[in-house]
This record gives C-alpha cells, sequence and structure tokens, in this order.
C-alpha cells in the first residue's frame, strides 16, 4: 500500500530551533542504528566536493539523525518518517534524509525482501551410524545466524530489529524427547533448521537542483534461525 513519502524536520533549538553545544567534536559524536561518516572536504560552506559526498557528518541514532556543521558547534537532529511502500520489489524499512549546507538534500534508505526458507540439514547430533529404533535426545545445540555481503553489519541489525529476528535458538527444549526410527536402516539424528532470510540493500543519494548526482547502492544478506526440526537421517 503507498503511502505519501514525508520528512519531519525536527530542528533542536534552545529558542529557534538551533541548540548550541560548547565544543562538540567529531569523534563524540554518536554511532547509531545508522551511521555513514564522511570527511569534511572543505570550509567553505557553498564548495560541492566532486564525489557529491555531504560536507558534514551524519550520524543516526533511534531513528533520528543529527550532523555537526563544519564549524563543530550546531547540533541538527530530524525525525524520519518511514513510508510502507514496496519499490525495487523490496519493502522500505526506514528512510532518512537531511539538507546539507552546500546545498541540495541528503537521502538514506533502506530496503529489505523477507523470506522464510525450507528446512536445512545443519548437523548430526549423533556420531556413529546405527541401526536404531529410536533416538533419545541427551544433548543440546544452539544454532547462530549469519550474514554475508558489504553492508554494514550495523545496517543488518537494523533489519534484525525491525522484524524482532533472534540471533540464535537453541535445541535445549527437545532434551529428553524420544525420536522414532527405521531400524532396518543405518541412520544418525539429524538438526535441520528453518531460517528467515533477508536480502538487503541501502541506497544513499544526494539530489541537488532537482537532478540527483549521487547514487550509491550496497547490498547484505541475513539468515535468522526461526525453528527446528531433530530427524533420523538415513545413509
Amino acid at each position: 500500500m503507498k503511502k505519501t513519502l514525508c520528512v519531519v524536520m525536527l530542528l533542536l533549538v534552545v529558542s529557534m530551533n538551533i541548540f548550541v553545544v560548547g565544543s562538540a567534536q567529531e569523534e563524540e559524536s554518536p554511532s547509531g542504528l545508522i551511521a555513514r561518516k564522511y570527511k569534511n572536504t572543505s570550509s567553505v560552506k557553498n564548495d560541492v566536493p566532486a564525489d557529491n559526498s555531504p560536507l558534514i557528518t551524519p550520524t543516526w541514532e533511534n531513528g533520528v539523525c543529527t550532523f555537526i556543521d563544519p564549524d563543530g558547534i550546531r547540533v541538527y537532529a530530524y525525525v524520519p518518517y518511514t513510508p510502507s511502500i514496496v519499490p525495487y520489489g523490496r519493502v522500505l524499512i526506514s528512510e532518512e534524509s537531511m539538507p546539507l549546507p552546500e546545498g541540495g538534500m541528503y537521502y538514506e534508505r533502506l530496503y529489505t525482501s523477507k523470506s522464510t526458507t525450507a528446512f536445512k540439514f545443519k548437523k548430526y547430533m549423533t556420531n556413529a551410524w546405527a541401526k536404531a529404533d529410536n533416538y533419545t535426545v541427551t544433548s543440546s545445540t544452539t544454532v547462530n545466524w549469519s550474514h554475508s555481503g558489504s553492508l554494514d553489519l550495523t545496517l543488518k541489525k537494523v533489519v534484525v530489529a525491525h522484524y524482532g529476528l533472534s540471533y540464535s535458538k537453541s535445541t535445549q527444549s527437545s532434551i529428553g524427547t524420544s525420536i522414532p526410527a527405521d531400524p532396518s536402516k543405518y541412520s544418525k539424528l539429524g538438526l535441520y533448521v528453518k531460517y528467515i532470510h533477508n536480502d538487503i540493500s541501502f541506497q544513499e543519494y544526494v539530489v541537488r537542483n532537482g537532478a540527483t548526482v549521487r547514487n550509491d547502492w550496497t547490498y547484505g544478506k541475513t539468515d535468522n534461525p526461526h525453528d527446528y526440526l531433530l530427524k533420523p537421517t538415513y545413509k
């Protein structure tokens, strides 16, 4: 379902939407949910870097963007609005934007496509092949999440948090369970895991004078354990 995109801009001020901090330093800027670091390439605000990267250093924490001007004094904050739209075949789960001191608007967008996998073999829970008629679970194991791609780990965790996914899953609750097997065949007790899979795209772009002058994409994947199954695996 499409909703009109909007960004609610909130300027933190003492009296007129600006609040001044004593001696803010770039290294003291909060590093939060979405944190992209850029070096100031010019002290003159009207100069535009050749690569169209912002002159400021935007930092995101708990869904709020803050940044410090090149003079190190003014701190601004913007509260983003996250629309429920599905561009590029993926869900937009986070959108942030801010005006740049040298002119134009800077945007960050985080997209993902979520799916549930079938049960996949993970490991054997017993050592030797045997003609057993049943298995009694006597030990447990923990399955952890996995991730890949060049996308920053922090942004992958944003997606995990957005969907409330688990970073690990234990089989502890199955201890003592008896699982029947075919005694005419050699088997081992196998662990199979179902995952929540996310294909993630992160977009950074700059719009200046009505034209997109920078448009960069980074990609990543996450797999979080959702459910497990213990069953005989036959030779």
